[in-house]
């Protein structure tokens, strides 16, 4: 199924590409598809007429439309005129075009078409047998409508439909019958209906089911014959329902299981042995469920784990042996729980990692070499926590990481020294911190690659650049920073007793005075760039 990048890809072709003439649609063509996209078309009524108003590229007819683009229009109801035009259409998105009536005949010319998007329309219903013509679709997706049932005579003639997406519609029950005509799904996604009730035998026809998402929805049980026959799952989302219970032994009987969302279900307990009949599991999410403890024999067997994400609980210690047999975990998303302190230990068997999410964890410092396993790593994120000193061993052993964001801290000086061990980072992320201090040289450590600096919102700075190899650093609007650096601080000068008594003028602080015509600016741009966020 084409994700939101691939719409986005389809939007540049159509930008790139060349067309006919201008009008209500266009023609183009790339990579082996002719294209049409039909833009700002009002049909409020079934049967105004579409008005093709545009010229085919020189050498191509309606015949040789492969695929159609619709998007931006006011099309109240779909008719078949669009079909019944190109008849050899095999991919068709209607988007954003305030669909709410697919006219019984709509796809009656559908006979080549093989994947359809009715994405984020207002449609209600689905006529009975709306799809009987098209015997060669394999990809269905009416995601973001208002669909409130499914009639099983909905799929009549569409036996060969391998991927069903309905998420984001007002589905409140799926039956027994629901499923029986398209018995060779293998990706199905009914997420974010408000779901209340799924019959025991719903999910039955579907004995090749490879792929089910039901999350954010509001089912409460989690009944066990949803899943006892599906022996070629390999991906179940279960995340963001209130389910009382989980019967992890049924999962367990999931042998090609290799992902697995329990995000948000924080009603349930996770005993030790949860996960060990899932020897198979590449990707675990269990975000927001209210974990304060991570027994340390948890992910003992899931030695295949890529994946592992636990953010956003409530987790401040984890026993330094919690990770140890996850050789080949990649990614490790620990953000959002209130660790306080990271012990080096917890990450010495991750020598596979290459992204690390440490964000908002209330860390304060990191120990010298905590990363000197972390050869791969090539993400770290340690953004909004509030560590004040990089220490010039902390970041050693990261021989491959290109971003480093430390967001929201409360850092104040940069120099080289302590960032010797990252020189090689492309992206360099270091605004909301307190920084008012960089050593003149700093930035000729990054000369190997094109960087990307943020520096917005500190206390000498709100820039961002891009370092590149001949970079001209004296361009760098940074003189306020290098001159705090130049310049020591003034200290207190020793004073001497009082040789007369007391007055009752209050005595003047030199250095007081200093740090007000230094702060000034400071406080003038801080509050300056603030109102221009």
């Amino acid at each position: 199924m084409r994700n939101l990048g691939a719409v986005a890809a389809i939007a540049i072709i159509f930008l790139l590409n060349p067309r006919g003439s201008d009008g209500t649609c266009t023609f183009s063509h790339s990579d082996g598809e002719y294209l049409i996209e039909i833009f700002d078309v009002s049909v409020t009524n079934e049967n105004d007429v579409i008005p093709f108003d545009c010229e085919h590229v020189t050498g191509y007819t309606d015949a040789d439309v492969t695929f159609i683009f619709v998007w931006r229009s006011n099309l109240r109801y779909l008719q078949s005129a669009i079909l019944d035009k190109f008849v050899n259409v095999r991919t068709m998105y209607i988007l954003d075009s305030q669909l709410t009536t697919i006219l019984d005949q709509a796809f009656n010319s559908c006979n080549e078409l093989t994947d359809l998007y009715i994405d984020r329309n207002q449609i209600t219903t689905i006529p009975t047998n709306a799809f009987r013509m098209c015997s060669k679709l394999r990809s269905l997706e009416l995601t973001g409508n208002d669909i409130q049932s499914i009639e099983e005579n909905m799929f009549e003639g569409a036996g060969n439909v391998e991927e069903l997406n309905l998420s984001g519609n007002r589905i409140s029950t799926v039956t027994a019958t629901t499923f029986r005509l398209i018995s060779s799904l293998k990706r199905l996604n009914l997420d974010g209906n408000g779901i209340i009730h799924i019959d025991s035998n719903a999910f039955a026809p579907l004995n090749g089911l490879e792929t089910l998402s039901i999350s954010n929805n509001l089912l409460t049980n989690l009944d066990s014959s949803w899943l006892q026959t599906k022996t070629n799952l390999t991906s179940l989302n279960l995340a963001s329902n209130p389910f009382t219970s989980v019967d992890f032994d049924v999962l367990s009987n999931l042998t090609l299981l290799k992902s697995l969302d329990l995000s948000g279900l924080n009603s349930i307990s996770l005993p030790s042995e949860a996960f060990h009949g899932m020897v198979g599991l590449e990707v675990l999410r269990l975000n927001e469920m209210g974990l304060n403890v991570v027994d340390r024999n948890l992910f003992t067997n899931n030695v295949h784990l890529t994946t592992l994400s636990l953010t956003s609980n409530d987790i401040s210690s984890l026993d330094p042996t919690t990770f140890s047999t996850l050789t080949s975990l990649r990614s490790l998303n620990l953000a959002q729980n209130p660790l306080g302190t990271l012990d080096p230990s917890l990450l010495t068997g991750l020598s596979a990692l290459t992204s690390l999410n440490l964000n908002d964890c209330g860390i304060t410092s990191i120990q010298p070499n905590t990363f000197s396993n972390q050869q791969n790593l090539t993400s770290l994120s340690l953004s909004d926590n509030e560590i004040q000193v990089i220490g010039s061993e902390m970041f050693n052993g990261l021989l491959s990481l290109r971003t480093l964001a430390l967001i929201g801290n409360n850092i104040i000086r940069l120099n080289s020294a302590d960032f010797q061990a990252v020189s090689d980072v492309q992206w360099l992320q270091l605004s909301s911190n307190q920084i008012d201090e960089i050593e003149r040289d700093f930035f000729t450590l990054f000369r190997n690659f094109n960087v990307s600096v943020l520096l917005f919102g500190n206390r000498c700075t709100g820039h961002s650049f891009t370092i590149t190899q001949d970079f001209d650093f004296s361009t760098l609007p940074l003189e306020d920073c290098y001159n705090f650096w130049d310049s020591p601080r003034p200290t207190p000068a020793p004073t001497e007793p009082p040789t007369q008594p007391p007055t009752t003028e209050p005595p003047i602080d030199n250095n007081a005075a200093v740090t007000f015509f230094v702060s000034m600016p400071i406080l003038l741009f801080t509050v300056m760039h603030a109102l221009l966020q």
